[in-house]
């Protein structure tokens, strides 16, 4: 997980961390904090996975792009105007959990 929580108090980085512990993913998940280095993050992703719930560009969509990094993320916002489903990356719903997860082993599966 790359960036900085915009929670002050740090309660979704809090929240993530303790379900990463229940779920036995501890040793699995990393929680970077703020990188100046994307480029260099971006190459070293199997896939980018961002569930926004609103989202006016997507930046980070676009560097992914430029990076040759697979994207699964929510059709939100102007996402699916810089994801175009099925040829740029995944689109999916909103809140579904299980597409997320879906369309995320569907790349993984995907040797090209």
């Amino acid at each position: 997980m790359v960036g900085k929580d915009p929670d002050t108090g740090q309660a979704r980085k809090r929240y993530l961390e303790q379900l990463a512990d229940q779920l036995g993913l501890s040793d699995r998940v990393v929680f970077t904090g703020p990188r100046q280095d994307i480029p260099r993050i971006m190459v070293g992703l199997d896939v980018l996975v961002h569930c926004a719930h609103t989202e006016v560009f997507g930046r980070v969509l676009v560097e992914a792009m430029a990076a040759e990094t697979p994207v699964v993320a929510t059709a939100v916002g102007d996402i699916p105007e810089v994801i175009e489903d099925n040829q740029t990356g995944l689109l999916v719903d909103e809140g579904d959990v299980e597409g997320v997860g879906m369309a995320v082993l569907k790349l993984l599966k995907d040797a090209a």
